[in-house]
This record gives C-alpha cells, structure tokens and sequence, in this order.
C-alpha cells in the first residue's frame, strides 16, 4: 500500500493504492493527505483481521443460507439448549425460506421491512415477529463483526416492530395467602413445603427443583442457586423420552439467598439423612426420573435422579389445589405468580430495590423496576427536592 500526489483536473488529490486479500490493486483518492493515510491504516488492519475488501469477490457471493449454516456450526455451541431450540426454528422455518438466496453484502432495510410485514400478515404475534427479526440483525452483525464477510451492514440500525410491553402482574394480596395457606387442603398437600419456599424465597420453580442438599448452607444461613431444571426439548434419538435437564444458570457465579425462619425449618426438615447430592424437593412418590446433565461446559450425561415435573406442577398441581382452597379464578396464579408475590411484599415492606434485584437473580435493575411503583416511599415527597419559598 503506498500515499501518491496526483493532479487531477479537480485540482491536487491523494491517490491510496491497495491490495486485496488476492494481491489484486485498486485505489481510492482523497482530498487531503491526512484522510487517504487514516484510509489506509483502517485498510491495513482490516485486511490483518480478514475483513473483506473491495475486490474480495469470494467473500461477497456468501448468501443468507450460507451465513446460517456458519452461525450453526460455529456458534450454537456456545449457545444454551433453548437458544438453540429458538433460533434453528427462526433460521429453517422464516429467514432461509424467505431471505436465503440474498447476498448478505446485498441485505438491506427494504428487504427486512418487506420480510417483517410478511410476518405479521402471515399472523405471527407482534413479539414473535420481534423474535425473529432481531436475531436476523444479530446474525447480520455476525457476519460484518465477526466472520468479516461485508464491509459495512446496511441494516445495522433497523429497529423492529415491538410490542409495548405491560408491566402488570397479578400476586396475592395478604388476605390471599391466608386463606390459600391457612386451608386443610394445603396442609395435607404434599408440596406444601415447596409452596411456602417459592414465597418466601422469590425463587424461580425450575431453580428450586434443581436445588440440592449441598447447596443449602446452614452455618451462613443461605442458600446458593446455580442451578435450574430446564424442560429439555432435545430432538435427538439420543435423549428421546428424556423430559429434564439440570442445567448451569446464566450468571456463571450464581446468586444467594438468606433463609428466614420459615425456610431454614423447612430445609432442615427435608435435609435430614439426606446426601449432599441429593435433589432436596422431589416428585410424589419420590420416584426417578432420567434427565441430561449440564456441567456449564457443553458436557453432557444423563443421571437418574428424584427431581419434580416442574411443568406439571405449575400448570396442573398448583391450579388444581387453588380450585380446591377458593381462591378467586380471577387471582389464580401459576408457580412463577408466588414469585411476585414475594417481591411485591418484600417492596411494599419497604425493602430496596437493589437488594430484591440480587435476591431475584435480574441481570439488570431495569427488570426489578416494574415493582417500584409498590414501594411506601415510591414519589413520597418528591416535592421536597425543590422548594423555591418566598412566603
């Protein structure tokens, strides 16, 4: 690469010569010196990392199919199973049929408005459609970030239709759990141990029937969730009839969680002669169950385990028991509903927002926020901040 002087009829330019992955030259002229040698050092690191230049005819004939099929092979196993699950349905069964033939260096807005309009007219939800369109964006960024195969993504800053989201969500009030926990059918339910842990704790169903003996720290008095039991979704003759799989969270560290006196006589009670590996909430009649086991590491086996459907157990147990203790059809909750519960008390008690985003495991404050407006002290005097008196 070398900066020449040149006299064009324009008057004096500064002509960059360059060479392609190929050695193949071209040019580009600039009107001042200082742009063609920022130029040509963007150029230069640009070729050392592989981006594609301007003559690179292999790269620029890469389709959308074929940037799939290099996502799949390259980054789904960094992926987390229901990632995968998602995203192979947005790529064989939307984009490829629909945008596949495209050159990605000749993706752009018109093509993903036209796209996205055929989606919703085909009566997918606004967020499903959503769904699909970001992770197209994403596999965009990919292929200009990443494997370099464009120069620039035209379409890098398409915003996808949404849905605006509504921050509602039903919990109990306290003359609810009462009535749900002071009735005979409760008492002699044998979940009720796990009903009371999902509301005193906040804790996700699927975290809690991944939860074993040795994640429970008495002399701390918490309890560490890394851990959740995930449906497993697998579609391989591998792992066919196998329902579960105990999986890694995605914060790779885990949360912990203090035990009030409630939680800790429970755990105790559940604990004894137990082993360390040991699932501490388990199916009715303690029956086991095969499930995959992750390590975090893309290992996996398959361990026989005492573990609860957790689907099941929302949808049909926790319903049904609802129905049978009165509560209100319209205040019916599902399992994730007790976790709310537990937030929407624990802010109207006037704990910290903060605090409950570490307790619930949100991986950003924005998510907790939909509980602030509970909060006793939520635009309490905010009058105060400014008062300007000239009485």
């Amino acid at each position: 690469m070398s900066i020449t002087k040149k006299l064009r009829k324009k008057g004096i330019v500064w002509e960059v010569r360059l060479q392609d992955s190929r050695g193949k030259s071209y040019y580009k002229c600039f009107s001042k010196k200082s742009f063609a040698q920022e130029y040509e050092k963007v150029e230069k690191l640009k070729k050392l990392q592989g981006y594609v230049l301007s003559t690179d005819n292999k790269k620029r004939k890469y389709t959308v199919r074929d940037l799939c099929d290099k996502y799949t092979h390259l980054y789904f196993p960094k992926l987390r199973e229901g990632s995968i699950i998602s995203y192979t349905n947005y790529m064989n069964n939307h984009i490829v049929p629909h945008l596949g033939e495209i050159r990605v260096g000749s993706v752009k807005k018109e093509d993903v408005t036209k796209f996205e309009n055929f989606l919703l007219k085909s009566g997918f939800s606004i967020q499903t459609v959503h769904n699909i369109i970001y992770f197209f964006l994403t596999l965009m960024n990919y292929a200009s970030d990443e494997l370099h195969w464009i120069e620039k993504n035209l379409i890098r800053n398409y915003k996808a239709k949404k849905i605006e989201k509504d921050s509602s969500f039903m919990f109990w009030e306290l003359d609810d759990i009462e009535n749900f926990f002071n009735h005979p059918d409760f008492h002699n339910n044998y979940y009720k141990d796990l009903y009371l842990f999902l509301l005193n704790t906040g804790c996700r169903i699927g975290e809690s029937g991944a939860l074993r003996v040795g994640d429970v720290d008495f002399g701390k008095n918490r309890i560490y969730i890394g851990w959740t039991l995930a449906k497993n979704n697998h579609k391989s003759d591998k792992y066919k009839g196998i329902y579960f799989s105990l999986n890694r969270q995605k914060g790779a560290n885990g949360r912990y969680v203090p035990m009030n006196n409630t939680v800790r006589v429970i755990l105790t009670k559940l604990c004894e002669d137990r082993t360390l590996g040991d699932f501490v909430f388990t199916n009715q009649p303690n029956e086991k169950r095969d499930i995959v086991y992750r390590d975090g590491s893309n290992k996996e086996v398959v361990i026989s385990a005492s573990v609860i459907n957790s689907q099941h157990f929302s949808n049909t147990r926790f319903s049904k028991l609802q129905e049978r203790t009165g509560i209100d059809p319209l205040k019916k909750l599902g399992a994730h509903g007790l976790r709310h519960t537990f937030a929407s008390h624990y802010v109207m008690n006037g704990g910290s927002l903060y605090a409950l985003s570490k307790l619930l495991g949100h991986s950003s404050i924005k998510i907790t926020e939909i509980y602030a407006h509970l909060s006793p002290d939520y635009l309490r005097n905010v009058g105060d901040f400014v008062d300007f008196d000239y009485c």
